[in-house]
Formats: C-alpha cells, sequence, structure tokens
C-alpha cells in the first residue's frame, strides 16, 4: 500500500480509529534465498477489537470485541440476545444473554465494545431489505464486522470452544462446564463460537491469552441502565462528550494506564454484595490513614509497564524487544513495592469479622500483595540477555548481551576486528600511494571502496580497480578490501539473524509466565485504582459509608463530587438526604425508618439546586458500591440494586418518537423493572404534554410506586407543587424543596434543601436571570394574573375535558391556597398585601417614602426617627 515499514503503526492506528480492518503482509522467506519475486502472505489482520499493540491502544481505555446472535422474534415478546464478550488485553470472555433493545443498548453503553460482530443478513426479495439486528443508532461509534451465519451455528461453536478451552476435549471437567453453558445460555454460547473462530483467524495460529467462557452474573453487580450513565455523566459529560467534567474525570488519580482501566471498570459495574464491598472499603481506609504508604506506592506504580497489556502480547508473539526491557524493570522493582506493603501499619491484617457469618474477611492489599512475589529469576534473565539501549526492531541487531552465545561473540569480534582493520588499511593505502586525503567509506549498494579526489588521480596505484565516478572524485576497490568486506558485511548479516533467533527464544521462554504476569499485572491495577480512592478522599475529607442489606439512604451535608471538584472552595452547598424503602413488606418499615420517607417530593424553582441534589444521591450511591469513600459528613447506604433515572429531554427522530414518547418509555422501563433495593430518580416527569394530563401522569406514577408491587426509594423533582398533597395522603412521601430568598423583585437561590413543598417555580425571574427580553417578561406576568384569577389558585378535577376516573380512584388533588399577588403578577412571599395593612402602619410608611436620607445632616435624621417612634408608640 505505500506505506513505509517504519511508521505502519501511524498509519494503522489512523485506520482503526476510522473502523477500518488492515491486513498485514510480510515476507516469509528470505530475500537472499528467493527465486524472483520474494514470497508474501497475509501474517495478521488487524481490527479495531483485535488490536494488542501498545500505540495502537488507549492505555486509559479496555478494548473490547463483542459478538451478538439475536434470538427468533415470538410475537410480541422482546426479543433475545446472545452476547459474547472478549477483552483481549485483560484475557476474558464474558456470555450473557439480555431481553430487549433497551437492555442491549445499556450493556453497550457499560461496555463501550470497539467492534461488533453480527451474522449477516439473511437474502430477501427484490426491493425488501432485511430487519436490522441492533437498534437504530447503536453501531454509529464502532466498526462491524458481518460473519457467515455458519460461525454462529451451534454445532460450530461448540467444536471451536471445546477444542480451544479443554484441549479437544481431553480435559473432561472443562468440557464438561462448557457443555453445562451451552446448554443454559444456548444464544450467548453460539456467538462465543464466532469470536473465538474471528479471533483465531485474524491471529495466525490463535496464539492469545484468553481464559475459558465463563457466565456473567448481573447479579453481583448494581445495575446502571444507558440513561443512567448518560444524564449522571459517569464517564462523559452531555455537553460535549469528554471526559473533563464526568464523576470518572473527579475520581480518577491514577498513576498508570491500568489503574485508570481498573477504575472505570468499577465505576460502570458497582457491586451489590456486602463482603466484597468491605474487602475495599477495607483496603480504601488503610490506604486513607497511611499518607505515607500511599505516596510510596503511588510513586513506585508510576514506574510500572502495563504488564496486563504486555502478558497479551507475550501470548500472541507479538512482544517487542521494549516490551521486554520495560517488563524486566517491572520485575526489578516488585520487591520494593512488595517491601513497602509489608511495612504497612495493619496492611496485612484480616478485617473485622463479618456481622453475617462471624468470619474474618480476606484483606485485598494481602491478596495483592500474594501477587508481586517469584519473579526473581525471571527479571533476571531478561537482563542477562538483553542491552538496555536495544532497538525496537528484531531485525536491525543490537539486542542481546555479549557472554549469552559464542557463536554470537565469535562473530561480533569478526565484525569488530574487521572495521579496526579497514581504519588501519586506510592509513597503510594513504602512506603507500601518497594521498593525504584517500579515505575508505562504504555504501548499501557499492560496498566499501577507496575514494580519491581527481586532482590526486595521477597517483592511484595500478592494483587499483575502478568501481565508481563522481563528479570531483573517483571511487576504488583491491582484492583484498574486496575480501575483507565480504568477511565483515556476512557477520553483520549472520549476528542480525542470530541475534533475532535469540530473541525470539527468549520471548518464548518468557511468555510461558504470561499468564501470572496477567494476574499480577492485574493486581498491581486494582492497586493502583485503590490508591486512587484513597487519594481523592483524603484530599476531599470524604468518609467511609456505613454498608448494609436495609433498605436505608441517608446521606448528611452530601456534596455533588463533580461540583466539588470544579466549584470554587466554600461555594458548594452540602445538604442532607434520608430515604428508606418498606423491610419486608412492612409499610412503616423498622422503628428507626418511621420518620424518613419512601419518596420525597422535590419542589422549587429551576436553577436553585434540585437536580444537582438529586444526582448528587445517585452518584454517591454508585461511589459507596464500587468503593469508595463518598463526599459527606456520614453515610449509609443499604445496597441498591438498580439505578433508574429519567432526567433532561431528548428526542428519537431516527425511531420516530417525540421527547414525550421517550419520556414515557423511559418510565414504562423503570416502573416495570424497579424493585424494593432499587433508587429511582425522577426528573420533571409529564412536562411534554398539557399541564393537566401531565399533572395526572406524574400524580399515578408516585401513587404506584409507592402503592405498587415494588416500593423503590424514589426522588422526584417536579414543577407540579399540586403534587405536595400528597404528602398527607400517602404516609412514605415527603415534601421538599429547594430554598430561595426574594428580596424586592430580585431573587437568591441558596441551593439548600429545606422541608416542606415549595408554592412558587419563580419561573419568569429565571427568564429574567437568561436574559429574555422585558417585553416578553411583563407580558408573561400580566397572563400569569389572569390565569390565577380564572383558576381561583386550584387545579381543575383530573376528570375534566372527559377523562374517565373509576369510583375508586382517589380524590383528584387540589391546589393549596395561593398567596396574594402583587402589581408585577409575582406570588409573594415576604412583603404583605397593601390592602390588609394596618392605617396607623400606613401613614408611617408613606411619612418614610417621602424622607430622602441624602438630603439630611444627622441631626436631621436623628430628629426624624424620634418623631417616627413616638408615632408607632402612639404617643
Amino acid at each position: 500500500a505505500g506505506v513505509p515499514a517504519h511508521t505502519a503503526e501511524q498509519y494503522l492506528a489512523r485506520l482503526l480509529r476510522q473502523g477500518f480492518s488492515v491486513a498485514v503482509c510480510d515476507q516469509t522467506e528470505d530475500s537472499s534465498q528467493a527465486k524472483g519475486l520474494v514470497k508474501r502472505e497475509v501474517t495478521r489482520v488487524v481490527t479495531p477489537g483485535t488490536v494488542l499493540e501498545e500505540n495502537l491502544l488507549d492505555s486509559h481505555k479496555p478494548n473490547r470485541l463483542i459478538a451478538i446472535l439475536p434470538g427468533e422474534r415470538s410475537g410480541d415478546e422482546p426479543r433475545r440476545y446472545g452476547i459474547a464478550t472478549a477483552d483481549l488485553a485483560a484475557g476474558t470472555v464474558f456470555l450473557q444473554e439480555l431481553e430487549g433493545e433497551s437492555a442491549l443498548r445499556s450493556e453497550f453503553a457499560r461496555q463501550s465494545p470497539s467492534e461488533c460482530l453480527l451474522p449477516e443478513d439473511p437474502p430477501m426479495p427484490a426491493g425488501l431489505r432485511a430487519p436490522s439486528i441492533l437498534p437504530d443508532g447503536l453501531a454509529d461509534t464502532l466498526a462491524v464486522s458481518r460473519l457467515k451465519p455458519a460461525a454462529f451455528s451451534p454445532r460450530e461453536a461448540n467444536e471451536r470452544v471445546v477444542a480451544r478451552f479443554s484441549e479437544g476435549g481431553r480435559n473432561k471437567p472443562a468440557a464438561a462446564n462448557l457443555k453445562a453453558l451451552s446448554k443454559k445460555l444456548p444464544l450467548a454460547f453460539a456467538a462465543s463460537g464466532a469470536l473465538v473462530g474471528y479471533i483465531e483467524e485474524t491471529f495466525a495460529g490463535g496464539n492469545v491469552l484468553l481464559s475459558p467462557p465463563q457466565e456473567f452474573d448481573p447479579e453481583t453487580f448494581l445495575c446502571l441502565g444507558e440513561s443512567a450513565i448518560r444524564s449522571l455523566e459517569l464517564v462523559q459529560t452531555l455537553r460535549n462528550g469528554s471526559l473533563e467534567g464526568s464523576l470518572l474525570w473527579a475520581i480518577d488519580r491514577t498513576c498508570s494506564g491500568a489503574g485508570s482501566r481498573v477504575l472505570r471498570e468499577w465505576l460502570i459495574r458497582p457491586l451489590r454484595q456486602l463482603e466484597p464491598l468491605r474487602a475495599r472499603h477495607d483496603a480504601v481506609e488503610r490506604l486513607v490513614e497511611d499518607f505515607d504508604l500511599r505516596a510510596a506506592i503511588r510513586t513506585q506504580i508510576k514506574s510500572l509497564a502495563d504488564l496486563e497489556r504486555i502478558a497479551a502480547r507475550l501470548a500472541a508473539n507479538k512482544a517487542t524487544p521494549r516490551d521486554l526491557i520495560a517488563l524486566k524493570e517491572t520485575l526489578q522493582l516488585l520487591p520494593q513495592l512488595d517491601a513497602h506493603l509489608s511495612g504497612g501499619v495493619g496492611m496485612l491484617a484480616a478485617s473485622g469479622p463479618l456481622p453475617e457469618t462471624g468470619a474474618a474477611a480476606p484483606s485485598l492489599i494481602g491478596e495483592i500483595r500474594a501477587q508481586l512475589s517469584g519473579y526473581e529469576d525471571l527479571g533476571e534473565l531478561i537482563a542477562r540477555h538483553m542491552k538496555e539501549t536495544c532497538s525496537n526492531i528484531i531485525t536491525e541487531g543490537g539486542l542481546i548481551n555479549d557472554g549469552i552465545d559464542k557463536e554470537l561473540d565469535r562473530l561480533r569480534s569478526i565484525s569488530t576486528g574487521g572495521k579496526e582493520w579497514i581504519a588501519s588499511f586506510q592509513a597503510a593505502e594513504a602512506a603507500r600511494s601518497g594521498i593525504a586525503s584517500l579515505k575508505v567509506g562504504y555504501n548499501r549498494v557499492f560496498g566499501y571502496f577507496i575514494e580519491i579526489s581527481r586532482a590526486n588521480s595521477h597517483l592511484v596505484p595500478k592494483d587499483y580497480e575502478r568501481r565508481q565516478t563522481l563528479t570531483n572524485a573517483e571511487r576504488y576497490t583491491t582484492p583484498e578490501l574486496k575480501e575483507r568486506e565480504a568477511e565483515v558485511l556476512g557477520a553483520d548479516e549472520k549476528i542480525c539473524k542470530l541475534e533475532q533467533t535469540i530473541f525470539l527464544r527468549l520471548r518464548d521462554d518468557v511468555a510461558r509466565s504470561a499468564e501470572r504476569l496477567h494476574a499480577t499485572g492485574r493486581a498491581l491495577a486494582e492497586l493502583d485504582a485503590l490508591c486512587s480512592l484513597a487519594e481523592v478522599a483524603h484530599k476531599k475529607g470524604h468518609v467511609r459509608p456505613v454498608m448494609s442489606n436495609s433498605g436505608r439512604l441517608v446521606f448528611e451535608q452530601m456534596r455533588h463530587p463533580v461540583l466539588e471538584e470544579t466549584l470554587p472552595k466554600g461555594e458548594l452547598v452540602p445538604n442532607d438526604i434520608a430515604l428508606a424503602a418498606p423491610v419486608n413488606g412492612n409499610a412503616a418499615g423498622n422503628a428507626k425508618d418511621a420518620s424518613v420517607p419512601q419518596i420525597l417530593l422535590l419542589t422549587g424553582p429551576n436553577m436553585a439546586g434540585k437536580s444537582t441534589y438529586i444526582r448528587a444521591t445517585a452518584l454517591c450511591t454508585i461511589l459507596a458500591q464500587m468503593g469508595a469513600f463518598v463526599p459527606a459528613e456520614k453515610a449509609e447506604v443499604g445496597i441498591v440494586d438498580r439505578i433508574f433515572t429519567r432526567v433532561g429531554a431528548a428526542d428519537d427522530l431516527a425511531g420516530g418518537r417525540s421527547t414525550f414518547m421517550v419520556e414515557m418509555t423511559e418510565v414504562a422501563e423503570i416502573l416495570a423493572g424497579c424493585s424494593d433495593r432499587s433508587l429511582v430518580i425522577l426528573d420533571e416527569v409529564g412536562r411534554g404534554t398539557s399541564t393537566y394530563d401531565g399533572v395526572s401522569l406524574a400524580w399515578s406514577i408516585v401513587e404506584h410506586l409507592h402503592q405498587g408491587r415494588c416500593k423503590p426509594r424514589t426522588l422526584f423533582a417536579t414543577h407540579y407543587h399540586e403534587l405536595s398533597a400528597l404528602e398527607e395522603e400517602l404516609p412514605r412521601v415527603k415534601n421538599a424543596s429547594a430554598s430561595v430568598k426574594e428580596w424586592q423583585g430580585e431573587i437568591t437561590f441558596l441551593h439548600r434543601i429545606v422541608p416542606g413543598p415549595s408554592e412558587r417555580s419563580f419561573g419568569i425571574h429565571v427568564a429574567r436571570l437568561a436574559g429574555v427580553p422585558a417585553s416578553v417578561l411583563e407580558r408573561a406576568k400580566a397572563i400569569l394574573i389572569a390565569l390565577e384569577e380564572q383558576n381561583g389558585g386550584r387545579i381543575s378535577n383530573v376528570t375534566d375535558g372527559g377523562a374517565q376516573v373509576s369510583e375508586n380512584a382517589p380524590a383528584a388533588p387540589r391546589r393549596k391556597k395561593l398567596k396574594p399577588t402583587a402589581q408585577d403578577g409575582q406570588l409573594q412571599l415576604f412583603d404583605p398585601d397593601p390592602q390588609q395593612i394596618d392605617p396607623n402602619v400606613k401613614i408611617i410608611l408613606d411619612q418614610l417614602r417621602t424622607i430622602d436620607p441624602h438630603q439630611m445632616t444627622p441631626l436631621d435624621a436623628l430628629t426624624a426617627l424620634d418623631k417616627l417612634v413616638k408615632k408607632a408608640g402612639g404617643s
């Protein structure tokens, strides 16, 4: 393709970023032995999901390949999808089966695959198009490779997978496990067959470090759907899709790419099992307490190579000389890191007994330390063989130390001695010919030559043979020079070939430890992630959450973890939150939770902090269940199984869905998928339709969450103030509002959440802050006054307009009596109604308005004040 070999990786990176697959061809025979054209073959196909080269990967993100096999449609039932996911750098293959397009979208949001394998579309009659396997828009950001349907057949999958992972069936237990997995997850197992076949085809011989397929168990993780990942801005912002401003950006203080990948994985898949969660919290707590130890570990980690990816390249025979040098340097540093860990106060002690069993929990850092030892011989082997300053191209030589191979040492002595001979030859010939400027040179076309300027051509000895003519010089050779040239050049070529052979043999020896090195790399990455969480907790004053299986969710003085990072110190206002789901179906819960709501209805104006408050609650829950400390003074988290969010407005034009349709679809998924242990975040549900429809839907949704099959902990932010009446009808619903200060027509957002409802939304005030023209604002005020007078301060019954309501339905909500309006049409919170002012007070106010303090002397001001005081006192 006209690509220079030494810049091939630059071109590969550009092509892979655009989603292309690239065939790599190499010479497969020695050019010196070839007759005619040198034989070339495709030695590898590089695809976005199977790339292993460090320069072609983002060190901070996993690179995943996913295969999807859709099941047959059955009436109106949601389609089932079998999914097999491989991460070649991590060496893992996970299988799972999902129901419906929504679950598939959520899984794509969590995994962010680089490449997707799908079966080819079946043949269709002319003019018809096969239905799409993936939902619209899902494959826009990744490469899609189509395979023949036979690649996904159960029979072929069984043959491929069993042959690879059970030694052709000779390993009976492994073969039995795979057979059981194929029966439990038939679609996913068939997809894994296509996945394994694709990897074996793209890598010559299929030399890739992969563990046997295993079932992914979603019950061990807190489930985050696509909407939650997007709207909570866990890994990228909604504004421009960048990392900066996301939760990952706020907590990532890792010192290595591997650590950053692990932290990202923990964030997207938080835990929901107490024992591993406590192990992570124990490790973070100990690293927080021991600053010197944490600093020493972080300093060491900065000097370590990415063992996970080096191990993957070793297994695939893709490791370069620099990979081995980096591996050697890392292995030499591991004893120092092990010494730091063993010297930490209490670092290797087991955690306290678990409340459920009374048994001691294992130390996570102790488990990590166990992976760091036993590499002295391997590090010494590489150090003994490899030169520190070696080239990264194995065909150029300069890789192997002296004393490793006798033949190599002999050839080097010939090469070095030959060059010394040439230097002495030049001096001798200059003396013999009397040409002081004579020099011996070399180029790849003519080999070694003697160059003499034209001015000295009359002094050229008779035994010189002309080799090349230049403008101002002639080049010659002699029989003696040609003999030495053959000897030296032959030695150099043999040296390069022999060094390449020794390097490949060494790489194979090191590759035998690839699996163990991979496990050590994973342990180092987890240690880096733990140190990152501890660093953030220490610097930001985060606290360890109390984890339990209760239905409580309590954060005192909670702060938004991203705004805490971006706002100047002291500007972020902390708030309290307390929710409790019913325990074992008991509506009141236990005595401790009797006064704690299950549903918090949050009202108040825009810009006052409602969305920040509900998002902060979800983010702090995620932090707690990923093993991090949380930005609060106190935290208690009853394990959450799923977090649902309905936040923001977005349409789906390609799918033919309006903004309100998207909103209702998400609400339907929440109501169908939530459980008593879920956390539901609803922001402005029902605003995309008429006021009466919106209030009715919002009212009914709150009732369903309170009285339905499942009773999740819920935060419901709304501008429908009529919903505040639900507090009087539903025992586990409480009102809260964003506090605002109004003075002389201006408002100040206090960003404080307080008990009780808000009776105003201050929409016209917020519009003025946004720069809406004054004429529009004045007209809006007039319309507001007219609407308030027309409705008499209440909303019509939900049956208005002909809607039919059951006789057993709850009474329609009535809006609380509003405070009188001022002349500008805005509700008054702090100023009294002029009609209700006492006449004597009005006289004093009128007199105050006539006083101009800027025109008064101090004595005049005191005299006026004395008169006002006497009038107020009735004298």
